[in-house]
This record gives structure tokens, sequence and C-alpha cells, in this order.
């Protein structure tokens, strides 16, 4: 057998052809910043599909950490990344780094409630980062700029730990399949559950 002919080992005996293996045909989850790029440009098309009244929140299953698209039309989106103002737990809450991390970004704000003796504390938009985009909205930016507050700052590791909720200002629900995440879903009107 002439020399390094596939298969011939030295000795002149044919080694066995390579066995497959079952499990090579069974394709491989992405890498991690792979599965955040998918999921980068699949936020990015939900975002360019919202219309007015509008709105699409995307975040973390275990905390109280997301961030929050309200599409305003010809007007815009306001986009929100949570702050300490509605996150409970001590142990979720964001840190001085996290928050330099935020505004290096270029999030505004946020105008967070500093108690006093004569402030009515309620819940407000004004509590979180915030972005009021001009239309037409850059949402591979946007999407970006989303992406990297939930990896980046909230330390959310893999878009698998996400979830989201969509819905029209009149309460109802939309679906965005192509995000590929748990979709929560809320409660109708009233705080029955099910079909009304």
């Amino acid at each position: 057998m002439p020399a390094g002919k596939a298969g011939a080992q030295c000795g002149g005996e044919r080694s066995p052809a390579p066995r497959s293996r079952l499990a090579d045909a069974i394709p491989r989850q992405p890498d991690t910043r792979e599965a955040w790029r998918t999921f980068e440009a699949s936020l990015a098309d939900a975002l360019g599909l919202l219309e007015e009244d509008e709105y699409l929140v995307i975040g973390s299953k275990r905390r109280n950490h997301y961030v929050q698209f309200a599409a305003q039309g010809h007007h815009g989106m306001w986009i929100e990344a949570a702050s300490n103002a509605f996150i409970d737990e001590p142990a979720d809450r964001l840190s001085d780094v996290q928050h330099e991390h935020l505004a290096a970004l270029g999030w505004d704000g946020p105008q967070e409630f500093a108690p006093g003796p004569q402030t009515v504390q309620v819940a407000s938009t004004q509590g979180n980062f915030f972005l009021d985009a001009a239309a037409p909205v850059p949402v591979a930016t946007v999407a970006r700029l989303a992406c990297t507050t939930l990896h980046d700052v909230y330390g959310i590791p893999h878009p698998g730990d996400l979830e989201y909720v969509a819905f029209h200002r009149r309460g109802d629900s939309i679906r965005f399949p192509t995000l590929r995440l748990q979709r929560q879903v809320r409660a109708p009107r009233g705080g029955q559950e099910g079909p009304q």
C-alpha cells in the first residue's frame, strides 16, 4: 500500500474507518456571545414592529432588572432601564459602579427619590434611567444599548435568562415569538385569570 494513503498504518494494516458518533448529528447551542448577537438582532426587529402606544418589557426571570420600550409613533420611543427606585430586594439593588456604567452608556437620569419630610413617594417613570429617542428610532442601536445594559450592567449571563411582556396601552397582549424568550402572561384587567 502506498505511503500516505488514507487508512494505512505502519506495517501495511488498514486502520478502521472512523466511526460517526450519533451525538455529532445534534446541533449544539451557540456560545454566549453568539446568543447575545442573535438576540440583539431579534430585538431590533421587534422594536421596529412596535406601533404607537405599544410597549415591550424585557427583563430578568429572577430579578427586577429590565429594559422597557414605549413606542410613540411619529414622536419616537421612550426607553427605560430599571433603577433602584423600582428594585425592592436589597441584594438586587444597583451599586454605584452599575450606576456609573449606565451613565457611561449614555442613559439619562434617574431622578431617584430622596425622602424628606415633604416628599410624597409615588411610582414614576422619572425614577428609572431613560432615553427619549426621536423618530426615526435607530432600533439596531437601541437593541445594542438594551443588550449591553442587560448583560454588562445587570449581569444577566444569557438571553435564556430573560422573559418579556408586550402589550398595547388598551391592555391587549402582543406576541413576539422571534425573540425566542419566555413570554410573561399578564392577568387581564380586573385581576381575573383566564378568558373573559
